[in-house]
């Protein structure tokens, strides 16, 4: 309705029931040298807002750092991914999880798991591998797809005026679509 919704406008609105749906903000690690890179988020990459040079790293290799990874390595750019966790894809179904990591084998994606970042340089990021390497990852681009923070904010300062309010979407956690849109139908059952 091009308004943003306020706890005041709520309130002078007084609904019998709330949804709130407010997302997530894309969060950055704190990594030394991250801002000096002009490091970009995945969404930017998607949606086409930033074009990505030959040699990518993306911080973050769950679902979404390996779809954009896919999505960069078909647009034949350079890529490696790493991720502090032991698995890459997580979350996601073994239906789509195996042949997207086929892809990205097949496509020559490095994927490495277990690192430990130290700082990001105009060369590319310094990390250590999980077999212990201190090395540099070069990069002319570095993308950041390490998750989000559920914006609950508006959803705090409305659940004392609203006796029911729900929680739906990517501000109950960040994951998938289907998970999104499965939620907001449970919502509306019990409503």
């Amino acid at each position: 309705m091009g308004k943003t919704a306020e706890a005041a406008m709520v309130k002078k609105f007084r609904p019998d029931v709330g949804v709130v749906a407010t997302g997530a903000t894309l969060f950055s690690p704190e990594i030394p040298g991250l801002k000096e890179a002009r490091a970009v988020q995945w969404l930017d990459i998607l949606e086409g807002r930033v074009e990505a040079g030959d040699r990518v790293v993306l911080i973050g290799g769950g679902l979404v750092g390996c779809e954009t990874a896919d999505f960069l390595a078909e647009k034949g750019k350079k890529v490696t991914v790493t991720n502090i966790l032991p698995e890459m894809a997580s979350g996601m179904g073994p239906a789509l999880r195996g042949p997207l990591l086929k892809r990205l084998s097949a496509r020559g994606v490095s994927l490495l798991t277990c690192v430990t970042y130290h700082e990001i340089t105009p060369r590319g990021v310094v990390l250590t591998t999980q077999e212990g390497e201190k090395k540099t990852i070069e990069a002319d681009t570095v993308v950041l797809a390490a998750g989000g923070i559920c914006e609950r904010k508006l959803y705090e300062e409305i659940r004392s005026i609203v006796s029911e309010t729900y929680l739906a979407g990517d501000c109950v956690e960040m994951r998938t679509l289907r998970d999104a849109v499965t939620e907001g139908y449970r919502v509306g059952l019990a409503i």
